[in-house]
């Protein structure tokens, strides 16, 4: 290019020195002076070169980039509708430098004035939630190590009116270097604090709602061992005293059938009545889980079911955690005895730290527990809504590990304070 003004500027020179010779007398005579008529030219000739040399091969880079930097405005124009529509906010984190930038939306759902908020990392570890800090900062550094495709999260942030905010995050790193340290990641997160109160309350009226069947239970229970077996009792008494007066052996027969089909009435309202709630369950839990096996296995031989309670075999709980449990367990081996085809079911009670975990699992067929759906109507369906609700109204949590051809285990999870104290969680 240097070159090319070089050139341009000789070439000027020669024409003005041209000019000279030919147009002096006609110069003189208008006032003009030769040094005049080099600077005009140079400078004509430098114009036309520039254009011809630098304007017109760039005209088209200019104008697609006005046209890409018009297309990025209102992209963003684009975004910040949605994000104000949907009531989220966009954050954007440089992990080297700990900067992070809060959108305008995302900082009004905490109460600040755009602004208002200062762009750090540190901020927003400042304004999360104690009890759910280990939780996040898990969830966050298994993502920045590359173990998880997405950070996902359901967290509580401070607002500046000072409640606490429920919050649905969703990042993902974009960037990293050669060996593979995350330098900026972005994301978003949305509002959820009026889901959560939903959920809380849909919680609190399925706990009545259990309480509730669980009294029909034991107030059937007891009618059934109480009321009918007694009324089951005399019958059997009143058909032996038959049965000594007749002298015909059709009758005696008859009346041994009788004996024999009352004794059979008998066990069946037993076992109704220890299914709906079974005696043991007021002496213990580990109790009540034998008592439940060994109503199973006579219907099951085929099955070998087993359990095990080291070290909590005489623990007493909190009566509806130990109802809880004793559900969740239930359910658990009929659908494993239903649906699972397997041939082994292992259940185990034990205590880890300061939490209580209840197992059940099986060797059959398994599933995949994205896919349960309570239209099923099995454990991948309302029993496994049901299961998780019981422990949530407790303060636990229920846990489903299975794959296709894995088998299925089922966790129920109480901490010592859940399992102890009284009331709904």
């Amino acid at each position: 290019m240097m070159v090319v003004m070089i050139v341009a500027i000789a070439l000027a020179a020669l024409l003005a020195e041209s000019a000279e010779i030919v147009f002096r007398d006609s110069l003189e005579a208008v006032g003009l002076t030769i040094t005049t008529l080099t600077d005009f030219l140079e400078i004509s000739f430098l114009l036309l070169l520039s254009y011809i040399l630098l304007y017109r091969p760039f005209k088209k880079e200019w104008k697609e980039r006005a046209t890409s930097d018009q297309a990025l405005r209102e992209s963003e124009e684009r975004l910040r509708f949605a994000l104000n529509g949907s009531k989220s906010g966009l954050w954007d984190w440089d992990i080297s430098t700990g900067k992070a930038y809060f959108s305008p939306s995302g900082e009004q759902i905490l109460g600040y004035a755009p602004g208002d908020m200062e762009h750090s990392i540190q901020t927003w570890e400042s304004l999360l939630h104690p009890q759910d800090r280990p939780r996040v900062m898990k969830v966050l550094n298994e993502h920045l190590e590359g173990r998880s495709s997405f950070y996902e999260t359901e967290h509580r942030l401070l607002a500046k009116s000072g409640d606490w905010i429920w919050i649905d995050a969703l990042g993902q790193v974009i960037t990293r270097d050669e060996k593979g340290r995350p330098l900026r990641m972005v994301g978003t997160f949305k509002d959820a604090t009026l889901r959560k109160k939903t959920e809380e309350q849909i919680h609190r009226l399925s706990w009545h709602l259990f309480q509730t069947s669980e009294e029909e239970r034991k107030h059937l229970s007891h009618d059934l061992y109480d009321q009918w077996g007694q009324l089951v009792t005399v019958l059997q008494l009143g058909i032996e005293v038959l049965k000594r007066y007749q002298r015909e052996s059709p009758q005696i027969a008859q009346c041994q059938e009788l004996i024999a089909l009352t004794a059979q009435l008998s066990d069946e309202f037993r076992n109704v009545a220890s299914h709906l709630r079974p005696p043991t369950l007021d002496i213990g839990l580990v109790p009540a889980l034998e008592s439940e096996l060994d109503r199973i296995r006579p219907h099951a031989k085929e099955h070998r079911i087993t359990l095990q309670a080291p070290g909590l075999e005489r623990e007493r709980f909190r009566p509806e955690a130990e109802l809880a449990l004793f559900r969740v367990c239930q359910e658990a081996i009929n659908n494993a005895l239903q649906h699972a085809r397997c041939r082994n079911i292992d259940i185990r009670l034990q205590r880890q730290r300061s939490e209580i975990f209840l197992s059940v699992g099986d060797d059959g067929v398994g599933f995949d527990p994205e896919q349960a759906g309570p239209q099923e109507g099995t454990l991948r369906g309302i029993g496994l809504v049901e299961m998780r609700e019981r422990l949530v109204g407790l303060g636990g949590r229920l846990e489903i590990v299975s794959a296709p051809g894995k088998g299925t285990t089922v966790i129920a999870c109480l901490t010592d304070q859940q399992a102890s104290q009284t009331g709904p969680a």
